[in-house]
């Protein structure tokens, strides 16, 4: 049988919630490591960039899973907000 409603919920807000901590772990990868098999062109040119890409994947998944009604407004805004509490680093680095 099939998950129950509340059950994919869950399941989408924890899925959302991990991408925000990958984020976190990619800030902390060894950039010429992750950069050494990638053609020149596509290579990250420092840390705020992949940081930037991987915050992006996760804005999309919350954006995705309110779309399809899987999580609130409110659960997609806390998901970033308290990633940002926790890592607050990251959001300095991220600022234009």
């Amino acid at each position: 049988m099939g998950e129950s409603i509340e059950e994919l919920r869950r399941r989408a807000l924890e899925y959302v919630l991990e991408r925000y901590e990958i984020v976190a772990a990619v800030a902390k990868v060894d950039l010429e490591a992750v950069n050494r098999p990638r053609p020149e062109s596509i290579r990250y040119r420092n840390r705020d960039e992949i940081v930037r890409e991987f915050l992006s994947m996760a804005n999309a998944a919350a954006n995705f899973a309110h779309h399809l009604g899987l999580i609130t407004t409110e659960e997609a805004g806390t998901a970033q907000t308290d990633f940002f509490a926790r890592h607050p680093e990251l959001a300095g680095d991220l600022e234009d």
